[in-house]
């Protein structure tokens, strides 16, 4: 999913247990659409973004498409598609091309993502976990390149007798910024309970560091800003099947040069 500058878009969607096995039948997937308004202090303007996301699949293939319309400094819209393959039951590769519009720093020019996507085998109703390493490259307008390789873990906890489950999730990733000699960074960690046909409620926390090019200095040279934040969740299952989801996320970080506030609100639905 897309990433802002500098807290990263929280990935919409549901958490019903994965499963990268072949379905049988017509083809299958889902579409997501959804709206994210953050509030900055210190004299930042304020961020606004509209996005819809898609994700079929068929057979071994998998088909995967994003676009974002982004309101804030500078105005600009970013679209990411690619395509994913099951190599086993339990595995799936995945890669990722993107592009924006005109804009200096704020969305990349070239933007090529990774990722390996692995879980464990189970039954219905043991544990299991998702693991997805990535890497990805980000090369923008005004210079700046990064790459950002990160890895995600989810723990699918055995189901209750009502077949509800929680699921613990941890990630990290650490951003490279070329000519910069400083390491940006980011861990986080959340818990989910998840309520089948239901509905879902669960926190992330977050922190770490941004480094990162500041092109307005006469010479290179690069910026740090430590920042600390928590993202609420809860959704809402409208029919009482998964078909239809409504996802609501709150968003507040603290960074040592401003604050944000806000969230985002979402609908996926599956087919």
């Amino acid at each position: 999913m897309l990433d802002t500058n500098p807290i990263p878009f929280p990935r919409i969607g549901g958490l019903a247990k994965p499963s990268v096995e072949v379905q049988p039948g017509a083809p299958y997937g889902d579409f997501t659409v959804a709206g994210t308004g953050l509030a900055v202090t210190g004299g930042f303007a304020s961020r606004f973004v509209a996005e819809e996301a898609a994700n079929v699949y068929s057979g071994n293939w998998g088909v995967h498409f994003d676009t974002s319309h982004n309101w804030r400094e500078e105005n600009a819209d970013f679209v990411v598609g690619g395509v994913s393959y099951a190599v086993t039951p339990t595995v799936r590769t995945k890669v990722l091309f993107g592009s924006s519009s005109e804009n200096l720093g704020i969305l990349p020019r070239t933007y090529v993502r990774g990722e390996l996507e692995w879980q464990s085998p189970g039954t219905a109703g043991s544990a299991g976990i998702l693991a997805i390493p990535s890497i990805t490259y980000r090369e923008f307008r005004n210079g700046v390149k990064e790459t950002v390789p990160a890895i995600d873990i989810a723990f699918y906890l055995p189901e209750f007798s009502d077949h509800s489950y929680v699921v613990m999730e941890a990630k990290g990733l650490a951003t490279f910024v070329e000519a910069v000699s400083g390491v940006g960074y980011e861990i986080g960690a959340s818990a989910t309970y998840v309520m089948p046909k239901q509905g879902t409620f669960g926190a992330e926390i977050l922190g770490g560091r941004m480094v990162y090019d500041n092109t307005l200095c006469l010479t290179l040279c690069s910026v740090v800003n430590k920042f600390v934040g928590v993202r609420p969740l809860v959704s809402f299952y409208l029919d009482h099947t998964d078909k239809y989801e409504l996802i609501v996320r709150g968003e507040v970080a603290a960074t040592d040069f401003y604050n944000i506030y806000g969230g985002t609100v979402g609908l996926k639905t599956r087919f």
